[in-house]
């Protein structure tokens, strides 16, 4: 018949919820290397750009990020298509780019 324990979240119990994380790809199939390899670009781009915001040129970034997407051209493991932004500029970004990628299927 169903469980009858309290619904909290996504319509299921606390013991019915999907682990976190569950049938999402591996770093190595979403970008095309381990994550040891991005931990390695990482830090090297961390040492580079001393987390130096790319997108803000404010300091305290923490987050990889492709300046052009791969989706795009750009380049996996290129350090100049690298750097770290702060996680709000990220999201601003990625907005921004799905706008934009919005926007030209549209206009197919």
């Amino acid at each position: 018949m169903g469980c009858r324990s309290l619904a909290v979240k996504y319509g299921k119990c606390d013991e019915h919820q999907r682990p976190p994380w569950a049938g999402r790809s591996s770093p190595r199939e979403r970008y095309g290397m381990s994550s040891g390899t991005m931990r390695a670009l990482k830090r090297k781009v961390m040492a580079r750009d001393n987390g130096c915001c790319y997108w803000c040129g404010g300091e305290g970034a923490e987050e990889l990020e492709h300046k052009t997407p791969v989706s795009q051209g750009g380049a996996q493991r290129d350090l100049d298509n690298l750097g770290v932004i702060h996680v709000d500029c990220h999201r601003e970004k990625s907005i921004g780019e799905a706008i934009e990628g919005s926007r030209r299927a549209r206009n197919r």
